[in-house]
């Protein structure tokens, strides 16, 4: 907790960019997002100076990053007021629905289709869609500290089920 009030004092400050990269190309929301410092991303988003949507040299944004780690609580903070682009896709082609079910978090992928927003069929640069990967995973082997998700609401996937089908046998 002694790092989050430090980061809150810099963004405080206000001399401070908060939109910096490192070698990589990452912004210190980035990693907020990555980590799970709930704290660092609900103050940089309202401090109003940081790009939600800022590229690394991958390509990714701090939601790929979350996405990719399963960080429900930082998906949340980055998707809750709609400016968050919920399908930029990164160097590979991926968005951050495709690395959360690659990476096996039902949560983030159950948050991320219940936006109704997010585009189930968008291929990356190997012709894969992240239906596709969902149907190349065991789902049975998911990552969920709730149990399973039955109902993935979906206004494009009328049987969002299907993402999940060996979660319904369970």
């Amino acid at each position: 907790m002694g790092n989050t009030y430090s980061i809150i004092e810099l963004i405080q400050d206000g001399r401070v960019d908060l939109d910096s990269r490192d070698n990589k190309g990452r912004t210190p929301l980035s990693y907020a997002a990555e980590g799970e410092n709930t704290y660092s991303i609900i103050e940089l988003i309202q401090d109003g100076r940081v790009d939600l949507d800022s590229r690394d040299n991958k390509g990714r944004t701090p939601l790929s990053y979350a996405a990719e780690r399963g960080n429900t609580y930082s998906i949340i903070e980055l998707i809750q007021d709609g400016r968050v682009d919920l399908d930029s896709r990164d160097n590979e082609g991926r968005t951050p629905l495709s690395y959360a079910i690659i990476y096996r978090w039902i949560e983030a992928v159950a948050l991320l289709l219940r936006t109704g927003k997010v585009n189930i069929d968008c291929t990356d640069r190997h012709g894969l869609s992240p239906m596709d990967y969902a149907g190349r995973l065991n789902y049975r082997d998911m990552n969920s500290t709730d149990g399973p998700i039955l109902n993935l609401a979906h206004p494009e996937l009328e049987a969002a089920n299907l993402i999940i089908p060996a979660i319904k046998k369970m």
